[in-house]
């Protein structure tokens, strides 16, 4: 190992040769005094965050198959109809959602799987934004009241299928 000393020659007043003398190297201690600030340094101060408290949400099982978006809420969500409600055509379906495109598609299905009517829309916003939505879906009404399902979902960039599917069940009534 080397020492922490650097030679500096010296010349000698009969013209020999310089002996080597060594030169002390000074590392600074620092010490309690030496962390002050000095004048000319700033002290920045930060304000300490007040805790606060937060709401413990209460727990709430999500459904099979429902897939939630970043905020927390399933990545569709209908507001209108709403389950068991009775409803006319036309029927406007509205509701949010964080979906690819900000694309939007729905589809009334009868209890034989039969589609009734179908249609797409364009949400507000799209992901990763939560936007809102508006579709009206056409249809022949039924001779009777009838059982049938409201089904909105999105479509997957990768491959078309169906994906983010919300089923709402509703009951149409003739006109």
């Amino acid at each position: 190992m080397g020492s922490c000393v650097t030679p500096t020659p010296r010349a000698t007043p009969t013209g020999e040769a310089p002996t080597p003398t060594a030169t002390p190297l000074v590392i600074p201690v620092l010490t309690p005094e030496r962390l002050r600030p000095t004048p000319t340094q700033e002290t920045l101060v930060f304000p300490t965050p007040t805790p606060t408290r937060t709401p413990t949400p209460s727990p709430t099982a999500t459904p099979a198959g429902v897939t939630l978006a970043p905020d927390g809420r399933p990545t569709i969500e209908v507001t209108q109809p709403q389950a068991g409600q009775r409803v006319r055509a036309p029927l406007v379906v509205t509701g949010t959602a964080v979906v690819y495109e900000a694309a939007v598609a729905a589809a009334v299905v009868d209890a034989t799987g039969r589609r009734i009517a179908e249609g797409y829309t364009t949400a507000l916003a799209g992901a990763p934004e939560r936007g809102a939505f508006q579709l009206t879906l056409t249809f022949t009404p039924p001779p009777a009241e009838m059982s049938a399902t409201l089904q909105v979902y999105s479509h997957s960039p990768r491959d078309g299928s169906i994906i983010n599917l919300v089923s709402v069940p509703v009951v149409l009534l003739p006109q």
